[in-house]
C-alpha cells in the first residue's frame, strides 16, 4: 500500500486528483491540504510514502515544503506538479530534493506512474522537462564560450538596439557588430534575433522591463 497526501490550493483540481488516485487499489489517501503549511504538518504527522504537492501554494510553496522535509530528515518523498515549464525552477526543485517533477497538463496515467516510481525509491522527471533541462544546460555551456565583447553585443541586441546603435555605443563598425552577432548565433545554435532576445531574458542578461 502506498500512503499519499495531496496538496493544492485549487479545490477542483485537488478533489479531481484525489478521486482518481482513490480508485487505485494500492493507493491510500491519508489527507489533503490547500496550503503548504498544512501539507508540511500532514507530512510530519502522518508520514506518507509520497506527498503530491502543487508548486505554487499559499503560506509555503512546494519547493519550500520539500526543503523542510529534507531538513527534518523525513522519509516522505515529494512530487511537485506545476504549470511552469521553466528549466530554472525545475533545476531548483531537483537540487532541493524533489523526487518527482511534472506538468499539470499531463495525463493521470503519467501522474500515476510518477507516484509509483517515486514510491519505489527512484526519481521521476517528465520527458519534456528532461529535454528542457538538457537544452538549458547546452545553452549555458555554449554561453560560456562567448567572448566579453560578444556578451556585450548580445545584451545590447536583447535591449532592442539596432546594429548602428550598437556600433555607436561600442565604438566599432556595423560590420563588426554583424560579425559578432553571427558568431553569437553560431555558438548558441540560435537562428533569429527574437530567439536571441528570448535567450537573453531567460538567462537574465537583460530584464524584460
Amino acid at each position: 500500500m502506498i500512503d499519499l497526501i495531496i496538496a493544492d490550493d485549487h479545490a477542483i483540481f485537488r478533489h479531481g486528483l484525489k478521486n482518481l488516485l482513490a480508485q487505485e487499489p494500492d493507493f491510500r489517501i491519508l489527507a489533503e491540504a490547500d496550503n503548504g503549511q498544512k501539507a508540511l504538518q500532514d507530512i510530519r504527522d502522518l508520514r506518507p510514502h509520497v506527498a503530491v504537492l502543487d508548486l505554487s501554494m499559499p503560506c509555503m510553496n512546494g519547493i519550500e515544503v520539500v526543503a523542510e522535509v529534507r531538513r527534518n530528515k523525513l522519509a516522505t518523498r515529494c512530487i511537485l506538479l506545476t504549470v511552469h515549464d521553466d528549466a530554472e525552477i525545475a533545476a531548483t526543485a531537483i537540487q532541493t530534493g524533489t523526487a518527482g517533477y511534472l506538468l499539470k497538463n499531463h495525463t493521470f496515467q503519467e501522474i500515476n506512474q510518477a507516484i509509483r516510481t517515486v514510491a519505489g525509491g527512484r526519481n521521476y522527471l517528465s520527458p519534456e522537462l528532461i529535454t528542457l533541462l538538457a537544452d538549458q544546460t547546452r545553452l549555458a555551456q555554449a554561453s560560456q564560450r562567448l567572448t566579453r565583447r560578444e556578451q556585450e553585443v548580445l545584451r545590447l541586441v536583447a535591449q532592442g538596439l539596432s546594429a548602428k546603435e550598437i556600433a555607436s555605443k561600442l565604438v566599432i563598425s556595423e560590420r563588426t557588430v554583424d560579425t559578432h552577432k553571427t558568431h553569437i548565433m553560431s555558438k548558441l545554435d540560435i537562428h533569429s534575433t527574437p530567439a536571441l532576445i528570448s535567450y537573453a531574458l531567460r538567462n537574465k542578461l537583460v530584464t524584460s522591463g
